[in-house]
């Protein structure tokens, strides 16, 4: 029977370079350990009940975490280069921005808040998780494609500053607003059918595109082609 601690463990910015063995420890609180000097999670409570936190740290891959973690997991801003060993369950959103990330394998299938995978060097989105509560952004990466890509995003969807010639993959439908901003396309092949959901007065469904393309790719074209609530907006 597993040892339980009811509130939260924070051991960040101490220094550390490991964890001491809570692997036999479900903590129903948080557990933080972010900005430390840790070299792997090995050692991590087997189940947090809220957010897990190890942005900032030395570690690499995702070995070592919590099997299931109820709330937001942060691992952004390191050096991973692998989520091999990460969370399959996440209660809340996934923030793995800001790393050495070139794929997506290990990433939970299953996200009920944001999936962040900013700033990488991904070249493809396989493994995504097809299942997202919140936003997806897959920003500043080196995409060619967006193949692999959840079908349905309940947020926004930023897919901007990457080497896409064409939307191949985009989600069916995002309910919020669309941005693709900074791709040199030649066409608009695979773009969503619905951006913008139309019985929410907050959200604004948005579609931006590169000002560069507004002659290639008038706005009458693109709402010809895409049922958009909002703006046709070109940056």
């Amino acid at each position: 029977m597993r040892k339980i601690i009811d509130g939260d463990i924070n051991l960040n910015e101490l220094y550390l370079t490991k964890l001491l063995d809570l692997s036999d420890v479900e903590v129903r609180g948080s557990f933080n350990c972010y900005n430390n000097n840790l070299t792997s999670l090995e050692g991590s409570p087997h189940t947090v009940g809220k957010r897990f936190s190890c942005y900032g740290s030395g570690v690499t891959n995702l070995v070592g975490s919590p099997h299931t973690v109820g709330g937001n997991f942060y691992c952004h801003s390191s050096s991973i280069t692998s989520l091999k060993g990460g969370p399959q369950t996440v209660g809340g959103a996934f923030y793995c921005q800001n790393n050495n990330l070139n794929n997506l394998e290990g990433s939970p299938q299953t996200v009920r808040g944001n999936f962040f995978c900013y700033n990488n060097y991904l070249t493809n989105l396989k493994d995504c998780p097809q299942t997202i509560g919140g936003s997806f952004i897959c920003a500043y990466n080196k995409l060619t494609n967006l193949k692999g890509s959840p079908q349905t995003v309940s947020g926004y969807f930023n897919c901007s500053y990457n080497d896409l010639t064409s939307l191949l993959g985009c989600p069916h439908t995002i309910r919020e607003e669309f941005d693709c901003t900074g791709n040199n396309l030649d066409s608009l092949e695979g773009i969503p059918k619905i951006v913008g959901n139309r019985d929410s007065p907050d959200c604004s469904g948005d579609f931006y595109i590169s000002k560069e393309l507004k002659d290639k790719f008038p706005e009458e074209y693109i709402r010809s082609i895409c049922k958009i609530k909002g703006h046709v907006l070109y940056f």
